[in-house]
């Protein structure tokens, strides 16, 4: 019998905990308006596109990752497509800054930059939007209380035209942002109530 209920506790335990574990993650987002850009640079000079969100508004950087921003690295053109789907972790570059700024508990603006590049890495065209955190947090200030744990960038629509006068960039993005709840209480089963519940 005790064997029994040393069991039972056990499972129920882990039951409490894998609950407490499925109760504390969480999924926000913040989706763009469709933007369309454009410019007259020959679209042939076109190389890559970067998508960042960012705290920095200086997004005039070169084309390696600068602080405060993640997804800042370059993708081809070719790779910059419809339905396309990036996943930055606590490895990538700048994710701890970005991190630390969507958890402090303080209102700010969060930024969502696009950047046009040449073969040769300069920037052709630079755009972005803002919003304040508590767009990501539902209504809270950010996401205070929970550990960032990774980052997804989709690209709802992203096509790159070339016209007579230069190029149009039309986009949407959205960025979701998976995290896990670090201040969530796990409820407690005594041996007593467990004894008079299996007896």
């Amino acid at each position: 019998m005790a064997l029994f209920l040393t069991a039972v506790l056990a499972l129920a335990l882990s039951l409490s905990a894998a609950a407490a574990a499925a109760a504390s993650d969480r999924v926000d987002s913040l989706t763009t308006t469709t933007t369309e850009l454009s410019d007259g640079h020959p679209a042939t000079q076109v190389a890559a596109i970067a998508f960042e969100l960012a705290y920095d508004t200086n997004a005039l950087g070169p084309a390696s990752c600068v602080p405060l921003h993640v997804g800042c690295a370059p993708v081809p053109v070719a790779g910059d497509t419809t339905g396309a789907v990036f996943e930055f972790t606590p490895d990538s570059p700048h994710f701890a800054d970005i991190a630390a700024k969507l958890t402090d508990g303080v209102p700010q603006v969060v930024n969502s930059f696009v950047r046009v590049f040449r073969a040769d890495g300069t920037p052709l065209l630079v755009f972005g939007e803002g919003w304040p955190e508590s767009a990501i947090g539902r209504g809270n200030p950010d996401l205070a209380g929970c550990q960032l744990d990774r980052i997804r960038l989709t690209l709802v629509e992203c096509s790159l035209v070339g016209t007579q006068s230069g190029y149009t960039l039309r986009y949407q993005v959205r960025w979701t942002l998976f995290s896990t709840r670090t201040n969530v209480a796990v409820a407690r089963c005594s041996w007593g109530a467990l004894k008079q519940l299996y007896r």
